[in-house]
């Protein structure tokens, strides 16, 4: 085989550069062929997919998310704030689930034989109630600022609440609540999904909370907050406000009476309209020469008496048909009302329709609804409870793994009061018969029952001081 020499051209016999051409022609088309591959890897493979124009219309399974919440919430707000029938809603919730407080008590998580072994049981319960209405006291919980009616009409006016509670050197630990503006995913990378960080196969198990603010990102273990949503699925990340199902219907009878209220303005003004007598041009041209030769337009004053010839006057009011609008306006009000849960007296404090009394005889919607929310909150509470109780492990004021056998029994206001005497008689038959205890009694009439022991003991001993010897 004959040796390759150097092309035409070529003096310097040491530039083997021309050996090589073969070989980059081989690697530039591999290349090619390379990143080709690759691209079409990550736009059909593992990266970026073909979007189907109508994919934004549909939703993936397991993934469901309420349109607009943060619009929703700020519409919810300001109806609270600006809306009286809004405002009304709130307090009534406010009134009727907390009201005046509800009573709070330590009872334990044990078996009844280990209980009435256990010597230290009534001792190690008073200390944790002390403990407990340490925090609350600190924290104003049922007393002035009240945090408890702040924790249901943040939930009720926003769809959720956010608790948080800060680890602190002495106790009790402080609580503050956290606008759910501030819970958002990372502005640089968008996660987590609103905001709330959850395990990768289970989003109802919560691991973390990320708070935004204007100038850092914080990430919150999920036992140092408290999250109370409403109105969603538990599979759903974010609650919804209660005045969701109303909002427009509230935006309509506003609209509703600012229309009305024109419409009275209008009705109160007269219309004056002249008829002439004669319709030919003949008739009326006198009358428009008389007005263009006076050097001022027609004007009657108020108490002018006219004697001309020619066009009468009438005096006209448009019609008001306000029996007919006031049947709309209340038909909103009713629309309102039940996506409320109220009933029409409740919402629009107008007792000439209803009254309590007859909702509480027939154990109307209104009443469950008051029971059922109580029932609610008092749940979010015992855990708010079990977390401040692991704070007080953690400063060594209680045992490890102590308060896993302790738990927060929570008496509601009553929402009704009916024939005292018999429900009476009905308790102490219980009573007698060993169905009810002393302490139940004492719950059933809304008083503390460590209280009604020390008072009635307290009674015995200035009994037997005085009776005579």
């Amino acid at each position: 085989m004959a040796p390759y020499k150097p092309a035409a051209g070529v003096t310097d016999v040491k530039s083997w550069d021309w050996l090589w051409e073969p070989l980059r022609a081989y690697w530039a088309r591999k290349r090619w062929e390379r990143c080709h591959y690759e691209a079409l890897t990550r736009h059909y493979g593992h990266g970026e997919q073909i979007r189907d124009p109508d994919e934004d219309r549909w939703r993936p399974i397991g993934q469901i998310y309420w349109p607009d919440a943060e619009d929703l919430r700020e519409q919810a707000r300001r109806l609270v704030r600006d809306n009286p029938y809004a405002c009304n809603i709130i307090n009534v919730y406010r009134n009727y689930v907390v009201g005046t407080g509800m009573r709070h008590e330590i009872e334990p998580i044990e078996r009844v034989d280990e209980l009435v072994a256990d010597d230290r049981r009534d001792s190690r319960r008073r200390y944790i109630a002390q403990l407990w209405q340490e925090f609350l006291d600190v924290n104003d919980w049922d007393k002035g600022q009240r945090r408890d009616w702040e924790y249901c009409v943040r939930t009720w006016r926003d769809g959720e609440c956010f608790v948080r509670v800060f680890r602190a050197a002495q106790w009790p630990p402080r609580i503050h609540f956290v606008d759910p503006e501030q819970v958002a995913p990372d502005p640089r990378t968008g996660e987590p999904s609103e905001g709330i960080e959850t395990a990768p196969d289970n989003v109802e198990e919560v691991l973390a909370y990320h708070l935004v603010y204007k100038d850092r990102h914080e990430r919150v273990e999920a036992d140092r907050m408290v999250h109370t949503k409403i109105n969603v699925d538990s599979n759903v990340k974010r609650g919804v406000s209660l005045f969701a199902p109303i909002i427009e219907s509230l935006k309509r009878f506003h609209s509703w009476l600012e229309v009305e209220l024109i419409h009275r303005k209008l009705a109160s003004s007269i219309v004056l309209v002249r008829k002439h007598s004669q319709s030919y041009p003949g008739a009326v041209g006198p009358y428009a020469q008389g007005l263009e030769d006076s050097r001022r337009p027609l004007k009657l004053m108020p108490g002018t008496v006219l004697d001309v010839q020619g066009f009468d006057l009438e005096f006209l009011s448009p019609q008001t048909h306000f029996a007919d609008a006031s049947l709309l306006g209340r038909m909103i009000l009713l629309s309102i009302a039940a996506g409320a849960g109220l009933p029409e007296f409740m919402l629009s404090a107008d007792a000439s329709n209803a009254n309590y009394a007859s909702t509480l005889v027939a154990e109307g919607p209104a009443v469950r609804h008051f029971a059922a929310w109580q029932r609610f909150f008092m749940g979010q509470w015992q855990k708010l409870f079990a977390l401040v109780m692991r704070e007080a492990e953690w400063l060594g004021l209680l045992e490890r793994g102590e308060s896993r056998h302790w738990r927060l029994q929570i008496t509601p206001p009553p929402l009704a009061v009916r024939n005292r005497h018999e429900e009476a008689q009905a308790d102490a038959l219980y009573y007698d018969r060993g169905a009810l205890s002393a302490r139940e009694l004492a719950r059933r009439d809304h008083a503390d029952p460590e209280r009604m022991v020390r008072e009635r003991r307290e009674e015995d001993r200035w009994r037997r001081a005085e009776a005579p010897a």
